[in-house]
């Protein structure tokens, strides 16, 4: 299991996006969205500087809590994609990291000066050592752009792969 909290940049992270990529969470978005949300926020425990963005929130409105170690934002009316765009904004956009699939929010991110991480890659890195392989590369995606492994090995304290 890899060491968290070595992460320097900030982590912003588009929750919806992520809990769609991958099937752990996947299953329960249809019935159970909660439980994915919980399910993504239990994997994520204890990772630095991580801000978790869900579109929506409790009772439609906009608001920030602290849950297992993470800070996580509610967009409320808005979407969370213009959220991480205000704390880009806000905390200067090129200390930060951003977990996305979107291509227009990538696009506003880099904008920004963040870097944009695919939710594949960051997947593959929180569920190091998944036996059953489901962390693995989408064959219609092709394999992660040049220094994304290298880049998730030290954010979660990794210095050398065991050979």
């Amino acid at each position: 299991m890899p060491r968290r909290g070595r992460h320097h940049r900030r982590l912003l992270l588009d929750g919806h996006n992520i809990l769609h990529q991958h099937p752990e969470f996947r299953r329960f978005m249809l019935d159970e969205p909660e439980r994915g949300r919980r399910a993504l926020e239990q994997a994520l425990q204890g990772t630095a500087r991580c801000h978790l963005f869900y579109d929506g929130g409790p009772g439609g409105a906009a608001s920030r809590t602290h849950r297992r170690g993470l800070d996580i934002h509610y967009s409320g009316a808005g979407s969370a994609d213009d959220a991480i765009v205000a704390a880009l904004r806000a905390g200067g956009g090129s200390g930060c990291d951003v977990v996305t699939d979107d291509r227009e929010l990538a696009g506003r991110a880099r904008a920004h000066g963040a870097r944009v991480l695919a939710v594949g890659g960051f997947i593959r890195n929180v569920h190091a050592g998944d036996a059953n392989g489901e962390g693995a590369d989408d064959p219609q995606r092709g394999p992660p752009p040049p220094g994304e492994v290298d880049h998730w090995l030290r954010a979660f304290g990794v210095d050398e792969p065991e050979g």
